[in-house]
């Protein structure tokens, strides 16, 4: 079935459900979410697969001394993946001309997700450790869909990893999201960790998505990447997704 014309059926009984049983649907939103789950573990996957060495810049990474600060207007790394056990489709990709996609969709028993991220690799070099502020800019837009019985969740966030050490520092959400709704917005955040001289690390925009069916015959979908005019994913640079904006490093 084309996206638009599953988007269609998805939106008409959802209306039709909220107009019949006002007291369930509004159960529905609220209860837990397994798909937050999944996501939480789409962010640890994440983590444990560092960069995309097949991707990098060809000038590589950027040196940066401890107490010189440093601006990025273009993105030179990221990566992209998916998990989980169900039967549906994904798409996930990334590129360092600026942006992030990530998308799932499940019409089956089980659960999927899938995660993004785009930014810039340093060096740190010089002597010791010192605390920094490092400042992102970007935008996200995106959409959930969800029927009875699904679940779907979207986290856009920014965050900084030590490639050396394979340990996150510290991060920012953008977006935590569970309802039927589009989502778009820009974003202008800030996020302070003590980088280390001789360390390498990872400083990253990424969205990640998931969906979990607990019944067969229901649907969710959560989209935060472009698809074809057959429904299927095909990351790139258009709307959805995130896109990079800028980051800058300055030392404390």
């Amino acid at each position: 079935m084309k996206k638009a014309g599953r988007r269609m059926v998805f939106m008409v009984i959802v209306s039709m459900l909220f107009a019949i049983t006002p007291a369930f649907a509004e159960q529905m939103f609220t209860e837990i979410n397994p798909a937050v789950d999944l996501i939480n573990k789409m962010g640890i996957d994440m983590n444990k697969a560092g960069v995309d060495h097949s991707k990098l810049s060809p000038l590589g990474a950027t040196s940066v001394s401890i107490g010189t600060n440093q601006s990025f207007s273009s993105a030179d790394a990221g990566n992209c993946g998916y998990g989980g056990s169900g039967v549906g489709t994904h798409g996930e990709g990334f590129s360092i001309s600026g942006w992030a996609d990530s998308g799932v969709y499940l019409a089956a028993f089980g659960d999927i997700g899938s995660w993004a991220w785009v930014g810039n690799q340093i060096n740190v070099t010089g002597s010791g450790s010192r605390s920094a502020t490092i400042r992102f800019t970007g935008s996200y837009n995106g959409t959930i869909y969800r029927l009875t019985n699904a679940n779907a969740s979207a986290r856009v966030r920014v965050s900084i990893l030590d490639l050396t050490t394979g340990a996150e520092l510290g991060g920012y959400a953008i977006l935590n999201a569970t309802a039927n709704s589009t989502y778009s917005s820009t974003y202008n955040k800030t996020v302070t960790v003590t980088l280390q001289a001789g360390h390498s690390y990872a400083l990253r925009h990424g969205v990640a998505t998931a969906v979990n069916c607990s019944a067969p015959g229901t649907q969710a979908e959560s989209s935060f990447c472009n698809t074809d005019i057959w429904g299927q994913w095909t990351p790139d640079p258009g709307n959805p997704g995130v896109t990079y904006g800028s980051i800058s490093l300055t030392w404390n």
